[in-house]
């Protein structure tokens, strides 16, 4: 007989996991650096759903090439909201997690 909070500790502890997992394989991947994002936003992806923090994730990749390439071909300055790249995921999460997934207004 388990009581709620062992079971609710080895729930959030497989939710953490299962974060720093997803966490690392964009990382492998090279879509983002091992220290781009910083304690409170990962905090924060441990509050969400996989789904969600994958998708916001998989959403700020491309954003992020986006503006790199628009940067190349317009010699733009770095917009300000990537110079910020955990509020910038933050905000992301946010909207997916009130959306949804897959329901992007964008």
């Amino acid at each position: 007989f388990h009581n709620q909070t062992s079971l609710r500790t080895s729930q959030s502890n497989y939710i953490s996991t299962t974060i720093d997992a997803i966490l690392q394989s964009f990382v492998k991947n090279g879509e983002l650096l091992p220290d781009e994002l910083d304690e409170g936003v990962v905090g924060l992806c441990k509050r969400h759903s996989a789904t969600v923090v994958e998708a916001a994730l998989k959403e700020y990749v491309n954003e992020k090439k986006e503006r790199k390439i628009k940067k190349e071909e317009l010699g733009e300055k770095e917009e300000e909201e990537l110079r910020n790249p955990s509020a910038f995921l933050t905000h992301m999460i946010g909207r997916i997690a009130e959306e949804g997934v897959g329901n992007s207004s964008k």
